[in-house]
């Protein structure tokens, strides 16, 4: 622990209850969109809410543009240069998510910075763990929508994260740094994509996120950000399966219900399946496939055979790996399970 003498030396002032500082904040991640091109300069920008928890969420050609779109400050005063000497290149997508509410602390120390914002040392514990929260809460279905969303006509599309940080405002205006930290994440699209599609993508983003169930966002997330294949694939499984057990006890409810799916007869999406289907079979309703069965014959009308297909091959290894029949999931399973899990967190949800 530095002593307050040390703090006083390096220029920092004792915070009192006489002299409190009140202050919310607001954090920042800029992802890098490799392989699509955007011509215009100028960035998009959409802004909305999940849970009542704001958000903001632009993309740009330019990393200077989407900070200015979403916090109406230049990220570097040498974007070319900062760029090189990161190796990158964007385009760039930037989300920021709060403002938290007013926090207010009695203790600590307090510096002006060389630029005229304040500078503290971890003082605000409770804003922190505040806004820990929201981005727990907005983070994974807003990523998750953006790359169900603009994968539907741009079908790399991946996240890379390359900067976070957390800014605080006064109650007087004042800028205030206290604390940063970092995740990673991928994002990526390779066609070039013009500036409609990118206002049609904000706001499908802004209609599909809130809708997303929770895990499933979260499962969805933690294996796009995965490099181990299996692993990879377990969790995008996983976010399969939490979003086919929510969906179903939502729809179906805690009723009784047929004994049997001989509804899939009169299902046109899935005419080859119901050709081989024993009409006498009773249904275990506690099976993962007979849910998805249900919710495609009677709610997911964007489904058919062949994913339904998919997911029975996909629930075969998920199966062999538990009973260690396999040690690792076959080549090609991750990205098979992706594909699927992308064209499921848009599915009408709970």
């Amino acid at each position: 622990m530095i002593s307050n003498y040390a703090l006083q030396q390096m220029g920092y002032e004792m915070i009192t209850p006489e002299r409190p500082l009140t202050a919310c904040f607001t954090s920042f991640s800029i992802y890098e969109v490799a392989g699509i091109i955007i011509d215009d300069d100028s960035a998009r920008q959409a802004t909305s809410s999940i849970c009542g928890h704001s958000y903001s969420i632009a993309i740009g050609k330019s990393i200077n543009a989407v900070c200015r779109a979403i916090a109406n400050d230049d990220f570097t005063p040498d974007e070319s240069g900062w760029c090189e000497q990161s190796g990158v290149k964007g385009p760039f997508l930037a989300l920021s998510i709060g403002p938290t509410v007013m926090h207010t602390i009695a203790e600590g120390h307090v510096k002006v910075g060389s630029d005229g914002d304040l500078v503290t040392i971890d003082s605000f514990g409770a804003a922190k763990s505040e806004l820990r929260g929201l981005e727990q809460t907005i983070s994974p279905p807003v990523l998750a929508a953006a790359i169900a969303v603009f994968r539907v006509n741009f079908d790399s599309f991946n996240l890379r994260q390359i900067f976070s940080t957390v800014v605080g405002r006064t109650d007087s205006g004042r800028k205030l740094q206290d604390f940063r930290f970092s995740m990673t994440g991928t994002l990526e699209v390779r066609r070039t994509i013009s500036e409609t599609d990118i206002l049609a993508g904000l706001n499908d983003i802004a209609t599909v996120a809130p809708s997303i169930e929770s895990r499933t966002s979260v499962f969805f997330t933690l294996g796009l950000k995965e490099s181990d294949e299996t692993k990879r694939f377990l969790y995008l499984f996983l976010s399969l399966e939490i979003n086919i057990n929510a969906a179903f006890k939502h729809y179906r409810g805690a009723a009784r219900g047929p004994k049997t799916l001989n509804d899939i007869r009169h299902c046109a999406r899935l005419a080859r399946t119901a050709a081989s289907y024993d009409h006498r079979q009773k249904v275990d309703w506690r099976d993962l496939t007979a849910r998805l069965t249900y919710l495609i014959i009677h709610r997911w009308i964007a489904l058919g055979d062949g994913d339904l297909d998919e997911f029975k091959m996909l629930k075969s290894f998920r199966n062999d790996i538990a009973h260690g029949d396999l040690t690792e999931a076959p080549a090609g399973a991750a990205r098979r399970a992706e594909m699927l899990a992308v064209k499921f967190v848009t599915l009408p949800s709970p």
